[in-house]
């Protein structure tokens, strides 16, 4: 086995859905809400963020739902505490899906006006909330890069999935997505909008992608999107020439990079849409930014 074989194999990550129904807190609201009205016995509501509906039944004291998963009144009214959290209810509980460590803290969360979630690691979203939906601005960059059926894609950064997902669901026959904070995939296998993420066509890898991809061969894919956290001292890598040279390596020829670039703003005194602009020229790409898509389009 080759040592770039070797390094995929090690780094894969098997995508394993957690077992369970998930309640945000407006559901739970909205549950609590039917209870204080008086409703007993079975009635149907909204669970997994809104992408199941299931029966549930309403006792005196409890509410039963299925898979014999009973929630007290006083466990409703803790979950509508926070406005936006959202919670994992099995056989061993009920668990905020959220992550503490030393360093971070993770945590799955739906914005008002939202139907998909989005994921904080302190305090900072990871996805547009303001007047887009998370799940339809991964949708609007799969549309940028024009993902059609039988295309390979690379997407950097995983995230909850979105990305990848979408990808194959606008016909991608092989998506590579690379995510280097095994928290983050931990949330994403609790959270329902990322279940597809087990599709086997969807390979899943855990390492820092400056150093991944290096092990890629040339010209392996038509299309890349690249989602990197906003530009700091931990993730200039993402940002640098050097893996913009080796994104152009991966990439096809005429194949698209879609690389996000957040907000275009000056921070001192850097137009931070241009410069990245100018260092993908500077290594073949030709450029294009999209403002509706806060990120630009680059073309090999």
């Amino acid at each position: 086995m080759r040592s770039e074989e070797y390094r995929r194999v090690r780094m894969r990550f098997i995508f394993r859905p957690v077992t369970g129904l998930v309640i945000s807190s407006r559901e739970a609201r909205r549950i609590l809400n039917i209870y204080n009205k008086g409703v007993r016995g079975e009635i149907h509501v909204n669970v997994n963020l809104s992408l199941s509906r299931v029966p549930i039944d309403i006792n005196a004291d409890d509410i039963t739902f299925p898979g014999g998963y009973k929630v007290t009144l006083d466990d409703l009214k803790l979950m509508t505490r926070d406005e936006r959290g959202i919670y994992l209810i099995n056989n061993k509980g009920i668990f905020k899906l959220e992550i503490r460590t030393e360093r971070y803290y993770y945590k799955l969360a739906l914005f008002p006006g939202c139907r998909s979630p989005t994921l904080e690691i302190s305090g900072i979203h990871m996805h547009r909330v303001s007047g887009i939906d998370p799940w339809d601005d991964a949708k609007m960059k799969i549309l940028l890069a024009g993902i059609r059926r039988c295309h390979r894609v690379l997407d950097i950064c995983t995230g909850l999935g979105y990305t990848a997902i979408n990808a194959r669901i606008a016909g991608a026959c092989y998506v590579l997505t690379i995510e280097k904070d095994e928290n983050v995939l931990k949330i994403a296998q609790a959270n329902p909008w990322s279940r597809r993420l087990a599709d086997p066509q969807v390979e899943i890898i855990l390492d820092d992608a400056v150093d991944f991809i290096r092990s890629i061969e040339d010209n392996s894919f038509d299309v890349i999107i690249h989602d990197p956290p906003r530009l700091s001292k931990e993730s200039g890598g993402l940002y640098g020439k050097e893996f913009y040279r080796e994104l152009y390596r991966v990439l096809k020829a005429h194949g698209k990079l879609y690389h996000y670039t957040g907000e275009p703003k000056k921070h001192r005194g850097i137009n931070i849409v241009r410069s990245i602009a100018k260092r993908l020229h500077e290594v073949g790409f030709t450029v294009k930014p999209v403002r509706k898509a806060l990120g630009v389009i680059a073309t090999k």
